[in-house]
């Protein structure tokens, strides 16, 4: 591949990494938290809403301050994919 096309494709693969994998990483986590400190609905949804924005915010900045697109990718969908699995097994649809 040529650098140009090679730095295209690092630039893809960060983008999808934050946009569309950032959204579903704060999205568990945010679904994770409501959880785990079992607020009240008004409570739980106004936390959501505000933690939201800050872990994809702060996922954003992570993908684009590593080094390797491959790290930013990896270490989005790994968490992103244990946390949704987890999350599965302990409602009991995976059982």
């Amino acid at each position: 591949m040529t650098a140009t096309r090679s730095s295209a494709l690092d630039v893809l693969t960060r983008v999808v990494a934050a946009g569309p994998g950032g959204y579903c990483l704060s999205m568990i986590v945010c679904i994770w938290l409501v959880r785990l400190l079992q607020l009240s609905s008004q409570e739980g949804r106004q936390l959501v809403n505000v933690l939201f924005f800050v872990v994809y915010l702060l996922v954003i900045m992570w993908v684009f301050a590593v080094a390797r697109s491959r790290t930013a990718a990896l270490g989005v969908a790994l968490p992103t994919l244990a946390l949704f699995g987890l999350h599965r097994l302990v409602a009991g649809e995976w059982a």
